[in-house]
């Protein structure tokens, strides 16, 4: 956290979604908006960039220049934030990646998502460095929940989910 937020006391969190911005998503926007207005600043973290040609809702415009988008997994910039993040966070690292590995071997069903989760969240926690988060937020039970959870197992920052009804009432 910088001096400067100390100060006036702002609250920072990552907002981590699938898609950003996403016109299906207004509610989720209308959240953050919200927040915003209550001094909380938020930093989007999106695993999906939107179709170019897609209409955006104009309280999405504020957040776009600060949105970070996650790369392709597997890309040679993964690699990077990996070591990045195994550096930088050697314990945080270490059992991120040990959390993904565990949980692939027991359900192997899963190892595409931890995978998948895993260099997002090595990817998200580098571009967050100095930012002055200081709590991590998902949006669904899906893919952006276990990028949460594997962020907040490499940086130490505590994590909060909101699940919906496709997260509810699906198997």
């Amino acid at each position: 956290m910088r001096a400067s937020d100390k100060a006036t006391g702002e609250l920072r969190v990552a907002y981590l979604l699938n898609q950003f911005p996403s016109v299906s998503e207004t509610f989720i926007l209308r959240e953050m908006a919200q927040l915003e207005r209550r001094g909380v600043r938020i930093l989007p973290c999106a695993l999906v960039r939107p179709d170019p040609s897609a209409p955006i809702h104009r309280e999405a415009e504020p957040f776009l220049p600060r949105v970070v988008y996650r790369p392709g997994a597997g890309s040679p910039q993964s690699v990077r934030d990996w070591l990045a993040t195994c550096l930088r966070w050697p314990k945080g690292g270490a059992s991120g990646t040990a959390l993904a590995l565990a949980h692939s071997l027991r359900r192997p069903g899963c190892a595409r998502e931890m995978t998948i989760g895993l260099a997002a969240a090595n990817h998200f926690a580098q571009a967050l460095r100095g930012q002055g988060v200081q709590h991590l937020h998902a949006h669904f039970g899906s893919l952006p929940a276990t990028v949460g959870l594997l962020l907040a197992e490499i940086t130490g920052l505590s994590f909060s989910l909101s699940l919906h009804a496709l997260d509810i009432f699906t198997k």
